[in-house]
């Protein structure tokens, strides 16, 4: 499978993983060596933040995907990520060095130089489909649908197993078997004991992402075409962006990038210097080291790379002119202009130099951003050079504080590189020359490869998707038909019910104001007849108040207690009117409440017995129309026979009349010929036709 992608400049290469298959495989038909950077052991050298040997879990433990949806969900994730604990600040590591961000920071360089290109090639492993992408220089990568996202399989060249597996809340950095780092998704390592407590989780990644590079490397690799590669590619650009700004926001991570990649940059300079004099005492081909390169330990790649940084005093990397700087700016000369690297789409410039090789024209996976993807590329390209501005300022004061050191070692530095000036071009015009012819004869075959199979990725494309659409076309004219009914039966079941409520209403309103009506005359009657008693009580005293006042006192004690017991009388009479009238209407609300769930369910019922009569009726048509069709086929076919046979009997005789015509025109006396004999092979010996 043919590799278009490459790291950038500024990307250090981590040194090999502790497993190497014995035969690896190659991806690509062109060999591009790393040896340039791999020296620096970035990984290797690098604190860790802990060390914890891995588990064994059981081998079933991932890989729980529901086959029918094999390209998108893995229902075993995220069994144990949501914690209460997560995104607090309880859980970070509060000791964490710039130097344990060597992990993750290599794992985004990959990922940023992949940029938007489509996948390499995708291909299967345990009911899922998987991408994958590999860089120039042989480092790859694999992204694994799940739940929540992607997972991602981060591999050094020649590695079977990853530095680096990151999903969408936690990054796993290992080395040597061992976990050593544990990042959340912004970026901050967490503590030694919540990383204890995603040791199993850590296993099963590190084992996953071993079976999954042997599934790429020696299973069926698939094309990727344009248009699949659509419909995921936004996915992929949201979880990069993400990244970047992690990346920006992270003071330990642009502490790394600052301060820990430049002192393995100075490292490197170190190793330039000594291989360029050792590559002069020996022809340059290699005798002064021992470490099985044959270009005095550094390839045509570092050499083309020092150009692009140092022919004109500039660095596109992130280490200020550390790597170079040594052009027609000034021997060592900091530039105040860089821009630290910014997520973007893959364009033209990813060819400068001619140390990679260029993406076919015609290549049917690159896929161009879309107006969503410009427009957040952007938002993100101007919130990174806020960032690299105040970066820069800071670098600024640093650099101004080296000057002094940097021009002193310039004037030697300068003696000995107009010394090794006139070697080094001799030398790398040679090595140039033979990159270009090798990389000329590789455009070549693969502009021939990518033409044949854009031809059959594209073919295989509109198969797809003319199926993909008819089957969505079904699916939405079923949804339609199924939604049309359920609204049907909702609006009328909401009908049905409002008009019950607006009823029950009607009768609750009439019945209090019956009942207020009914207290309001019986209040007043009781009054009513309390007067009359007064007056008339009134009244006897006044006709007996001539008799004794003893009498008369005794009369009014009575009325008056009779009065009293007749008012309470009253009021209790009317209290019970008053609670009958509300255990009335309390049983009229149940019963009107009882009926409307009646006729509700009584609707349900005859709305699921007319959907079962339609289907029945539904199936019964098709039946028919089905039965009238193999009857009109049949009709037709003896239709056929019928006539065939016909025609077969009108030749028959035909033949015969022909024949009866020769003998009457025979003359009499001419010799009747001889017949010949019938065989089982004359065609006029053979049955007619039924």
């Amino acid at each position: 499978m043919p590799v278009l992608l490459s790291l950038s400049t500024a990307t250090l290469a981590l040194g090999a993983c502790t497993t190497v298959p014995t035969q690896t495989t190659t991806y690509s038909n062109t060999t591009y060596s790393s040896s340039g950077y791999a020296s620096t052991q970035v990984l290797r050298q690098a604190p860790s933040a802990y060390e914890l040997p891995l588990s064994t879990p059981p081998a079933s433990t991932y890989g729980n995907a529901d086959r029918s949806q094999w390209g998108r969900y893995d229902e075993g994730y995220g069994d144990d990520y949501y914690r209460s604990t997560y995104g607090n600040n309880a859980y970070a590591s509060n000791d964490a060095t710039p130097d344990e961000f060597a992990w993750i920071d290599l794992a985004y360089d990959v990922t940023d130089e992949i940029g938007s290109a489509s996948p390499d090639f995708s291909f299967r492993f345990d009911g899922q489909q998987l991408f994958a992408w590999e860089t120039w220089d042989g480092y790859r990568m694999y992204a694994q649908p799940i739940a929540h996202g992607y997972r991602y399989f981060y591999f050094e060249p020649g590695a079977s197993r990853p530095f680096l597996v990151r999903d969408p809340l936690y990054s796993y950095g290992y080395r040597d078997g061992r976990l050593v780092v544990v990042y959340d998704r912004d970026g901050r390592i967490v503590s030694r004991y919540y990383a204890s407590s995603l040791l199993d989780d850590a296993s099963r990644y590190y084992r996953l992402g071993g079976d999954i590079d042997q599934a790429a490397r020696y299973g069926s690799q698939d094309w990727v075409a344009a248009p699949l590669w659509l419909q995921w590619q936004d996915d992929f650009y949201r979880d990069r962006t993400r990244w970047g700004r992690d990346r920006y926001g992270n003071g330990g991570w642009t502490g790394w990038r600052r301060e820990g990649r430049r002192g393995h940059d100075r490292h490197e300079r170190r190793e330039d210097r000594a291989d360029n004099r050792g590559g002069s005492a020996n022809g340059g081909q290699g005798q002064g080291r021992n470490d099985g390169r044959a270009d005095g330990g550094r390839d045509g790649n570092r050499d083309r790379d020092r150009d692009r940084t140092g022919s004109g005093g500039t660095n596109t990397g992130t280490d200020i002119g550390q790597r170079g700087g040594r052009g027609a700016g000034g021997a060592g000369q900091v530039p105040l202009t860089e821009v630290p690297p910014v997520t973007q789409a893959p364009t033209n410039t990813r060819n400068q130099g001619g140390s990679r090789p260029e993406r076919v024209a015609d290549d049917p996976r690159e896929v161009p951003a879309g107006p969503a993807v410009v427009a957040d590329e952007a938002a993100l390209t101007a919130e990174a050079q806020r960032a690299a501005q105040r970066e820069l300022e800071a670098r600024q004061a640093e650099a101004e504080r080296q000057r002094q050191a940097q021009a002193q070692a310039a004037q030697a530095e300068a003696q000995a590189a107009a010394r090794r000036q006139a070697e080094e071009q001799r030398q790398q015009s040679e090595r140039e020359a033979a990159m270009d012819r090798r990389e000329q004869a590789q455009r070549d075959a693969e502009a021939d490869r990518v033409n044949r199979a854009q031809a059959a990725a594209e073919a295989e494309a509109q198969r797809q998707a003319q199926a993909q659409r008819a089957a969505e076309e079904e699916r939405r004219q079923r949804e339609a038909q199924a939604e049309a009914q359920r609204q049907a039966a909702q609006v009328e079941m909401q009908r049905q019910q409002a008009e019950a409520r607006r009823q029950a209403d009607m009768q609750r309103q009439a019945q209090q104001a019956d009942l207020e009506r009914q207290r309001q005359q019986q209040q007043a009657e009781a009054q009513r007849q309390a007067e009359m008693q007064r007056q008339q009580a009134d009244a006897e005293r006044q006709q007996q108040q001539a008799e004794a006042q003893r009498q008369a006192a005794a009369q009014r004690q009575a009325a008056e207690a009779e009065a009293a017991r007749q008012r309470q009388q009253a009021q209790q009479q009317a209290q019970q009117q008053q609670a009958q009238q509300q255990a009335d209407l309390e049983r009229q609300r149940q019963q009107q409440q009882a009926e409307a769930q009646r006729q509700a369910q009584m609707q349900r019922q005859q709305a699921e017995a007319q959907r079962q009569q339609q289907q029945a009726e539904a199936q019964r048509q098709a039946q028919q129309q089905a039965e009238m069709q193999r009857q009109q086929a049949e009709a037709q076919r003896q239709q056929q026979q019928a006539e065939a046979q016909r025609q077969a009997e009108m030749q028959r005789q035909q033949a015969q009349q022909q024949q009866q015509q020769q003998q009457q025109q025979r003359p009499a006396d001419a010799p009747q010929p001889v017949r010949p004999r019938r065989t089982d092979t004359d065609p006029q010996n053979q049955p007619e036709p039924q």
